[in-house]
């Protein structure tokens, strides 16, 4: 991030001629910070490099927040704030988890990636985060948006419960996994921690961003886990109050066109089947979620291996959760370069699955045994009952 002092000194009252005269800059030049940067300098000469520079990064981190977003907003950012910030489709997921009409506190704003969808929901929204630039860059995209009903400031989400968060009756909290720096896996070395969450949790609807890497049991009996998808990637854990009769664990699939999905069941270790006419590759949040026996039950399929999420069967299983794969060959590993040259090949895309080599290994040992002009196919590098062979197959888009 810019210097904190210069970036302040942008967002205060006095800063907005910099800013205005830096977003036209970025506007002209959005490919090229340096033409952007001597344009910004020829229109404001009287200002500092500092703040310049300052005000620079703020809309050009902006642009990228506002296209993660989905929005077309003039958004304020800071470097660092976009890669953590929520994708617009999670957020607006988020939002609709929290009671319609409540008195919202959310702890670790950022640079408002969640708040904007949050305050959209809410009856009254105070964000909070410990980096006064980054409070200050959510409460202006607030602004741009024209929410008069939330408002972001500096300082300790905790603390805002005993002063200006005190009526809140909710708690959105995205706590700092990075708080001296290295990425903590350990909740208890988050902040805030979650045994402090788990306290407010006694007196208020607490809901909690997680790292998709948490043990569902170190959860705590205060809160039902699930686990999060979008485009592919299980983003989150999400955990929230448990309510009777919903599962404690479950997935949650978020299309960038449709309703959420939700996967709940059988969470217990799933049985192996030989090599079957396809290959299923579970979704992420079902592996997070640990229910791919539920997948396997449902769909009468068996796992390739003993601990491994990647399952067999009958061809034509449709579902969401399941990426699907034709069988054309499997072979003993040491035999697959001639098979993808037999096969003819134009490009691949490999897989690893209990085998010491990589995907991008594997993808370079096999660097020249594609041929022009053929069908792209997939390498599965695999553990199948104890034995190490590579699958030549097809991804399946509709059986």
């Amino acid at each position: 991030m810019a210097d904190r002092d210069a970036a302040l000194a942008v967002l205060g009252e006095t800063g907005w001629r910099t800013l205005l005269a830096a977003g036209i800059a970025v506007a002209a030049a959005p490919t090229d910070p340096l033409a952007a940067a001597v344009r910004l300098r020829k229109a404001a000469p009287d200002e500092t490099a500092a703040r310049r520079t300052a005000a620079l990064e703020l809309v050009t981190e902006g642009r990228r927040l506002a296209a993660k977003l989905g929005t077309d907003e003039q958004l304020l950012a800071v470097r660092g704030a976009v890669e953590q910030a929520t994708r617009g489709r999670v957020a607006t997921w988020h939002a609709h988890q929290v009671p319609e009409s409540a008195r919202l506190l959310e702890i670790g704003c950022g640079c408002g990636g969640d708040t904007l969808a949050l305050a959209h929901r809410a009856a009254n929204l105070i964000a909070v985060d410990t980096d006064p630039v980054r409070a200050a860059c959510t409460h202006h995209n607030l602004m741009t948006f024209g929410i008069g009903a939330a408002r972001a400031l500096p300082g300790d989400g905790l603390a805002a419960l005993e002063a200006d968060a005190a009526r809140a009756d909710v708690v959105f909290a995205d706590p700092d996994r990075r708080p001296d720096g290295p990425r903590r896996l350990d909740p208890e070395a988050w902040s805030p921690a979650l045994s402090a969450l788990r306290a407010v949790a006694a007196t208020r609807t607490v809901l909690i961003k997680a790292a998709p890497s948490i043990d569902p049991e170190v959860a705590g009996p205060e809160f039902r886990v699930r686990f999060v998808s979008h485009r592919g990637e299980c983003c989150e854990a999400f955990l929230s109050p448990r309510v009777e009769g919903a599962p404690d664990v479950a997935a949650v699939l978020l299309p960038d066109d449709g309703p959420s999905i939700e996967l709940a069941g059988d969470r217990s270790d799933c049985d192996t089947a030989p090599l079957g006419d396809a290959l299923y590759v579970p979704d992420p949040a079902v592996v997070r979620a640990s229910l791919v026996a539920e997948l396997a039950g449902r769909h009468q399929l068996g796992v390739v291996d003993s601990g491994l999420a990647l399952l067999t069967g009958a061809a034509g299983v449709t579902t969401p959760w399941l990426a699907s794969y034709h069988i054309l060959e499997a072979v003993p590993l040491q035999a697959i370069r001639a098979a993808v040259r037999s096969a003819g090949a134009g490009s691949l895309r490999t897989h690893c699955r209990g085998v010491r080599i990589g995907a991008e290994e594997l993808a370079r040992d096999l660097r020249g045994a594609t041929t022009r002009g053929g069908p792209p196919l997939d390498v599965f590098a695999m553990r199948s009952r104890g034995r190490f062979v590579g699958v030549l197959a097809a991804r399946v888009t509709s059986w």
